[in-house]
């Protein structure tokens, strides 16, 4: 299955809006990879199993969850979760994806693909994961423009 969506960042027709930077943007997005605690629930523990200024392999605990992600990053642009498959999970890939089309005309692309399986219910599994996956999406991008507007995101996180 195969499921994207577009977030908008930044609402540029409301002039009191306060306006995130890319740079915003990104330190935000590498810190849900660096600490996803704060944007998903009921993370226990995080563990990195390597790290370079491209390139995680980290280990989340979600209650009985284990969930192994290799993450490639592309700076300022592009964060490509590969997460391999566990007992209970199918694994799948998650690109996000930071999109400009004018200045400061901020959106992030989420493109999600996870196997799809041969049980009938699967499709309302499929439509629950993309409502979470709205969901979820759209909480993290308000909590990135929250710290950005407290000034949390203006350094600090490479």
């Amino acid at each position: 299955m195969r499921y994207e969506h577009l977030v908008a960042v930044n609402d540029l027709s409301n002039p009191a809006y306060f306006s995130v930077s890319r740079a915003q943007l990104w330190r935000g997005l590498l810190l849900r990879v660096e600490q996803p605690q704060l944007f998903i629930p009921n993370v226990e523990s995080v563990v990195f199993l390597d790290k370079t200024d491209e390139y995680l392999l980290r280990e989340m605990r979600l209650g009985v969850l284990l969930v192994k992600d290799a993450i490639r990053l592309q700076p300022a642009s592009t964060i490509h979760f590969v997460t391999e498959p566990g007992e209970q999970h199918r694994g799948g890939q998650l690109l996000l994806a930071i999109e400009e089309p004018e200045p400061e005309s901020l959106f992030v692309r989420f493109s999600y693909e996870i196997p799809s399986g041969d049980d009938p219910e699967d499709s309302q599994y499929e439509d629950y994961l993309k409502e979470m996956w709205r969901q979820v999406d759209a909480e993290c991008i308000c909590l990135i423009r929250e710290l950005a507007e407290s000034g949390r995101l203006d350094g600090g996180v490479h």
